[in-house]
């Protein structure tokens, strides 16, 4: 048995019972895993459908970091949806070619989740720190303090986002 449902998500049991299924749809089509690795400085590797964001940019894994973070984009902004939890940072997905947008900057501010030569490296840090927010703020909607999301690979998107799958989905 898992643990208690987070108090957000029993507005009705009509409504959870839904808001779960739709939910364990989703990770069952956007599987985030976790692979202890004694090499990584984190000391595990997470995967969403088998791929993985680098620690460090490099135009080798360029695709298939873009590809993650189209996965992540896609399933974070699903689980907004599901959850009725408005994001801080608009999402605009467009598979391995999403942004992330602030509409409260002057000029508003769009940032790449995919990585460009004619982008700067910092460039998708910025939108991963931006997708970190988010992700947060469905953590919170579940009552997850950041300690505890923040586990060994502290502020890792896809860290973050299996410890949101757990929540919902317990091993």
């Amino acid at each position: 048995v898992g643990p208690p449902p987070p108090p957000r998500l029993v507005a009705g049991t009509r409504v959870f019972l839904r808001q779960m299924r739709m939910l364990s749809f989703l990770y069952s089509i956007y599987p985030v895993r976790k692979v202890t690795d004694r090499k990584s400085s984190h000391g595990a590797t997470y995967y969403i459908r088998n791929v993985t964001i680098a620690d460090r940019i490099s135009e080798s894994f360029a695709q298939e970091m873009s590809v993650a973070l189209g996965y992540c984009a896609h399933m974070v902004v699903l689980a907004s949806k599901y959850l009725g939890v408005v994001l801080r940072y608009r999402i605009v997905y467009q598979a391995s070619k999403s942004m992330v947008v602030d509409d409260v900057q002057e000029p508003v501010k769009k940032v790449a989740l995919y990585y460009k030569e004619s982008h700067s490296r910092g460039m998708i840090h910025g939108g991963i720190g931006m997708m970190i927010v988010n992700v947060g703020q469905l953590l919170d909607a579940c009552n997850l303090r950041p300690s505890e999301a923040s586990g060994g690979s502290g502020t890792h998107l896809l860290h973050r986002l299996y410890v949101l799958q757990r929540q919902i989905m317990p091993e």
